[in-house]
Parts: structure tokens; C-alpha cells; sequence
């Protein structure tokens, strides 16, 4: 599991325990011990896939944009990671061996897909 997805899905759950109240990206990192900019990195992302929202200003903060049981996990690791190929494997040699850690990926979000944010609350 890469920093950004372990950041995104504390975070995640954070904001469904907190809810209806917000969260702060200050908050957070300090209660995982986080990089401010890493957790900023994976708020935006959320942000941007539409699981989170963003409130800004003096009592600005985040909050879920969708209750948990609509959060699919799936979409929530395709939006921290990105489409990036499991494999950064550059040698023509191997090409088997990046098709099936790329396969694995696959794999690995259709099975989160079939689970919800309330999956893991």
C-alpha cells in the first residue's frame, strides 16, 4: 500500500467518524503522524473524486461528500493512485512480469469496488 492511499483512507475515515463536523488537514496529520503536505496531496485528490468537500476560510475543513455506504473503495484507489501501472519496470525483459503485476492491480480495485466506506467504519 503506497503513503498517499494510507493517508487518503485515514483521512476518509476520519471524516465519517467526525461527520457531520469537519475535519482539518493540521489535525489529521498530527493524529497520524503525517507529513502535512502528503495528507494535503491526498485531501486534494478526494477532493477532486468527489468523495470529500472542501470547506475553506477561518473554519474551513473537510467533510464527506457522500455518505459512507456510497464511497466505493475501488473509485477511492484509482483516485489517490492514479491509473500508474503497478510496475515502473523499464527492462523489454520484463514485460510478463509487469503484465501480471499490472493484472494484480486490476484485480486488486474490482475487489474493492464490491465494498463501501461503511465496509470498514
Amino acid at each position: 500500500m503506497s503513503v498517499l492511499l494510507d493517508l487518503g483512507i485515514r483521512l476518509l475515515v476520519l471524516a465519517a467518524a467526525r461527520a457531520p463536523d469537519k475535519v482539518t488537514i493540521r489535525e489529521t496529520a498530527a493524529s497520524c503522524a503525517a507529513s502535512h503536505a502528503h495528507l494535503a496531496k491526498a485531501a486534494n485528490r478526494l477532493v477532486k473524486g468527489g468523495f470529500l468537500c472542501s470547506l475553506r476560510g477561518r473554519r474551513g475543513g473537510l467533510k464527506l461528500a457522500l455518505p459512507p455506504e456510497a464511497i466505493d473503495l475501488g473509485a477511492v484507489v484509482q483516485s489517490l493512485l492514479g491509473s500508474q501501472p503497478a510496475c515502473h519496470v523499464r527492462d523489454e525483459v520484463l514485460v510478463g512480469w509487469r503484465r501480471v503485476q499490472d493484472e494484480a492491480a486490476s484485480a486488486y480495485v474490482r475487489h474493492l469496488a464490491k465494498m463501501t466506506l461503511s465496509d470498514i467504519l
